[in-house]
């Protein structure tokens, strides 16, 4: 890593803020400055296969409307994926949609460390920003931002609006903010279009273990957060009205 770069961006909120945190781990296709011409820029790394798109937008509307504080990659998924877990086989994808990915084939030892500090800092900045509201509040909640696109393959379309993906933890949770998510006027449904059973909540989930939270994913399907759709907005305005009840949970926990 260089000096003037750094693998997140975190914001701090209103001083005071509600008890929510809300990252991004796949917020964007930036590259390290270090691999800059090295091979990364391919067709893959703009699309959902090197970023979730529209995730950082939305987290960045929430937050601003909300007054919570962030934290977001700024490193694409395709360097490392800040979701997965070190010893994922999927960490740092050597083949997609059945293609070799040039550029994350046959590291040396030395390189996938670097990579893994970048994954680590990221981690330990989500760490920091829990640690200083553990100090605020008694109680507090993580919510990861997501998107997923609309098709997937030749003939995989998805129609569902949003998703709200838990494990075996906080199903209460996830089914209370999916509801208000349908009574705000999007389709939501638990663990669709992936399961937060399957691993597929790692970062909220390895924080949320440590502190002892409740901690969630959200979904969004992309094309409705893109920074063109009629639907942003909506989609915004719908999440917003459905959080905003889970504070009121939070301060009845012991």
């Amino acid at each position: 890593m260089t000096e003037d770069w750094h693998p997140y961006i975190q914001t701090m909120g209103d001083s005071d803020s509600p008890p929510l945190l809300l990252t991004c781990e796949h917020a964007t296709y930036n590259l390290p400055p270090e691999c800059v011409g090295q091979g990364f820029e391919s067709q893959w790394l703009r699309e959902h296969h090197g970023w979730d798109p529209g995730a950082a937008g939305l987290l960045i509307d929430l937050a601003s409307v909300l007054g919570v504080p962030t934290v977001r990659t700024n490193f694409t998924r395709l360097y490392i994926d800040a979701n997965r877990p070190p010893d994922h086989p999927g960490l740092i994808r050597c083949r997609i949609d059945g293609q070799e990915y040039s550029c994350n084939m046959d590291l040396s030892e030395d390189e996938k460390r670097e990579r893994l500090a970048v994954h680590e800092a990221y981690h330990n900045a989500v760490a920091e920003s829990c640690a200083a509201f553990q100090r605020r509040h008694n109680r507090f909640m993580l919510i990861g931002i997501h998107s997923f696109t609309p098709v997937l393959g030749a003939c995989d379309r998805r129609h569902l609006d949003v998703g709200i993906l838990h494990d075996e933890h906080n199903e209460d949770w996830a089914q209370e903010l999916s509801d208000g998510i349908r009574r705000n006027g999007l389709s939501c449904v638990l663990n669709e279009p992936y399961s937060g059973m399957d691993g597929l909540v790692y970062a909220a989930a390895r924080h949320g273990r440590k502190y002892g939270i409740p901690y969630l994913v959200i979904e969004v399907r992309n094309d409705l957060i893109a920074p063109d759709s009629i639907d942003r907005v909506r989609v915004r305005r719908s999440l917003i009205a459905a959080i905003k009840p889970l504070f009121d949970k939070l301060s009845e926990l012991p």
